[in-house]
C-alpha cells in the first residue's frame, strides 16, 4: 500500500455540521505508539491535540481558556481557529502531562487553497499550522503517500523531556490506513463526525535518537454536553489492531 485511503478530502474542514453554541467541540489528535529499549514490554506514547470549542471559556486541567473568538472560514474553506495545542509524553517510565499546553490561533487548509505552498491535487492534501514560532503542524502530502507531525514541549515543560520530535507516518496495510468515517445527527442538531485513521507506521526522530512505530490519527467534531470517558486501542506487529 503506497498511500492513504479512503474519503480524506474534509479531513482539513470543520464546516460539515452547524456549530451550536456552547456545545460545539473541535479538534484532531494523533498518538503515536513506539517501543521503549528499556522495557521492551511498554511502550512510550506522544499525543499531540489540536483543538477549539464554542464557548465563552473552558477551563484546561488548571488554566482557563477563553477563546475570544470564533472560528473563521474563507471563501476557499481554509479555517483559522482560536484554540489550544496541547500534548502528553509517557517516556516508559514517567508520565510528563502536559507536556505542552498553548494557546494559539491554528489555521487549517487543504492542497488547493491558494496559499498552500505548491500545486496540489484535492484529494486529501493539507495541513495544520499553529500560528506560533515552534513548528506545532502536522499535514499530509498531496500524493496522499504521507503525514508528518512536528513538535516541541512548551516552554514551562519538564527540562528532562526530550527538545524534539519529527514524525513521518506512512501506511501500513489497507484495512488500518483507510479513512473510516462516522457521522450522525439526533435531535436539535446534536451529534458527532469522526474521521479515523486506524494504523500507520511512525518514523519517528527524538532529539537524535531514531525509532520506529505505530500511530492512531483522529478528527472529531462533536455536538453534544460531553462527559469524561475512557478510551483505548492496540496496534498489534503485523499491523492489526483492537
Amino acid at each position: 500500500m503506497n498511500k492513504f485511503a479512503g474519503d480524506l478530502t474534509t479531513l482539513w474542514r470543520f464546516d460539515v455540521l452547524p456549530p451550536i453554541k456552547r456545545l460545539s467541540w473541535w479538534w484532531w489528535w494523533f498518538i503515536l505508539i513506539l517501543p521503549d529499549p528499556r522495557n521492551p514490554e511498554r511502550s512510550r506514547q506522544l499525543m499531540v491535540l489540536w483543538s477549539t470549542k464554542e464557548t465563552p471559556s473552558i477551563r484546561v486541567n488548571d488554566h482557563w481558556w477563553s477563546p475570544g473568538a470564533r472560528m473563521a472560514i474563507d471563501e476557499h474553506f481554509g479555517h483559522v481557529l482560536p484554540g489550544m495545542v496541547c500534548a502528553w509524553w509517557y517516556d516508559g517510565e514517567q508520565m510528563f502531562e502536559p507536556a505542552r499546553m498553548t494557546e494559539c490561533r491554528i489555521a487549517a487548509m487543504d492542497d488547493k487553497h491558494p496559499d498552500w505552498p505548491g500545486e496540489g491535487l484535492g484529494a486529501g492534501g493539507g495541513a495544520v499550522v499553529p500560528i506560533l514560532e515552534d513548528d506545532l503542524s502536522f499535514g499530509m502530502s498531496p500524493d496522499l503517500s504521507k503525514m508528518w507531525l512536528s513538535f516541541k514541549p512548551g516552554p514551562d515543560a519538564d527540562p528532562s523531556l526530550p527538545k524534539s520530535f519529527q514524525a513521518e507516518m506512512t501506511p501500513w496495510w489497507h484495512r488500518p490506513s483507510t479513512a473510516t468515517y462516522a457521522n450522525n445527527v439526533y435531535a436539535l442538531g446534536m451529534g458527532y463526525d469522526i474521521l479515523r485513521i486506524h494504523g500507520m507506521r511512525a518514523s519517528v526522530k527524538i532529539d537524535d535518537e531514531e525509532v520506529q512505530g505505530s500511530a492512531y490519527f483522529q478528527k472529531v467534531t462533536v455536538q453534544a454536553p460531553s462527559v469524561p470517558w475512557f478510551w483505548g486501542f492496540l496496534h498489534f506487529d503485523d499491523g492489526t489492531y483492537l
